[in-house]
């Protein structure tokens, strides 16, 4: 907050500190659901070197921030991260991070339809002790390189590609997108063709250039896929009550099509 606090941002920007990280991430959920963001860096620690630890298994004191790569860490943002720290001459260690973080990262990247995420460590001597050390210098880089990021993200001129079924539907927020000074164009798309996707890919590239960061938000329901109550309770197979039973197949594998071949 202080590397930005005379910065003018074309972004909202929140800065986290959450409680129960190391029960539920409970703070980290709610908050997350309720900003519903579109990126986040988690911020947190990691091993840093001790006399009773491999140097394998640690990161050095001194080192510079420690940026995490797998499943919890988008890549774009990874390599983006990248990429800044060496514009700004940073020390930057790498930390392979196979399954879970171990961060609030881990529930973020999950929240709502789901967030980029990165992960940014400060490594940490002693962990869970009352003697916990940290270098300063590693603290003061994490935050050069979290503030730059921020302002790189704010400034970064996307082209936006919005396809949906109802061409109308998208061009209604491409023309928002356009009012304020940005570029976008609506596409028709059906997911449930395959033709159809292609063609439009074609066509995204030509208008627009390559895809940097693709939004899968294709998906719903269908009255002939539902019931009537959630719960199947006693008497209802007697009644007027559409149940498991009385859905029709089309309807079934309309939503499944639409759900998941859709997506593939």
């Amino acid at each position: 907050a202080e590397q930005l606090k005379d910065t003018a941002l074309d972004v909202d920007l929140y800065i986290l500190g959450s409680t129960q990280e190391e029960t539920h991430s409970t703070g980290a959920i709610t908050a997350a659901y309720g900003l519903a963001p579109d990126f986040c860096v988690a911020v947190d620690v990691t091993h840093g070197d001790s006399p009773d630890a491999g140097k394998g298994e640690t990161f050095k004191l001194g080192g510079g921030p420690v940026l995490g790569l797998g499943p919890n860490c988008a890549k774009w943002m990874a390599k983006r991260m990248e990429d800044k720290a060496r514009q700004l001459e940073l020390d930057l260690q790498k930390e392979v991070m196979s399954g879970s973080s171990g961060t609030n990262g881990w529930p973020l990247q999950v929240s709502r339809e789901g967030v980029a995420t990165a992960v940014l460590s400060i490594p940490l001597r002693y962990m869970h002790t009352p003697a916990e050390v940290v270098d300063l210098e590693d603290m003061e880089r994490t935050a050069r390189l979290l503030s730059a990021f921020a302002k790189d993200l704010a400034r970064a001129g996307a082209k936006v590609a919005l396809l949906d079924l109802n061409q109308e539907a998208a061009q209604a927020f491409a023309d928002e997108i356009t009012a304020e000074g940005g570029v976008a164009k609506a596409y028709k798309c059906n997911v449930l063709d395959k033709d159809s996707c292609y063609s439009v890919a074609d066509a995204v590239a030509a208008d627009l250039g390559s895809c940097d960061i693709l939004i899968n938000g294709a998906g719903g329901n269908n009255p002939r896929a539902t019931t009537d109550k959630e719960y199947f309770e006693i008497g209802d197979i007697d009644g007027d009550t559409k149940s498991f039973f009385d859905l029709e197949t089309s309807g079934v594998e309309f939503v499944f099509n639409l759900n998941f071949i859709g997506t593939l």
